[in-house]
């Protein structure tokens, strides 16, 4: 299914605000895959969850509303697709599970700015019972 279905399918279900908590949920779940990925050499496993990860933000990138958001957008936009960059990038250097790590950390507090906006629980916060591992 593409992202951009996916994005649909769900926004009809619950708000665009908390489809948009779901996508991070989901690339934060396929970059503690990708790290577990990377440390077993399982190259080609990694690889698979980079790509499905790039297509979660270029599907949210392109689901920006420029007229609507303005300066916000284009900013959003370029962290989006510096996320994507990173991702490919690390992979086969040394530092990867490191850079992964980093990587994660930024989404997961850009996960948590929507989850306040969409009224979701974030990460943290009391209502969540257990906390990422």
């Amino acid at each position: 299914m593409m992202v951009s279905a996916a994005y649909r399918n769900a926004s009809t279900t619950v708000a665009p605000q908390t489809a948009i908590v779901m996508a991070f949920d989901r690339v934060l779940l396929n970059l503690k895959r990708i790290i577990a990925a990377t440390e077993a050499r399982k190259f080609d496993e990694a690889f698979n969850n980079i790509s499905h990860s790039a297509q979660i933000l270029r599907g949210l990138a392109q689901h920006l509303d420029a007229e609507r958001g303005g300066a916000m957008v284009e900013r959003l936009r370029s962290l989006y697709h510096r996320h994507i960059m990173a991702m490919y990038l690390a992979m086969g250097k040394p530092d990867a599970i490191r850079r992964y790590t980093k990587l994660a950390e930024g989404l997961a507090e850009l996960r948590d700015a929507w989850a306040v906006v969409a009224k979701v629980p974030t990460r943290f916060s009391p209502s969540t019972p257990q906390q990422p591992q």
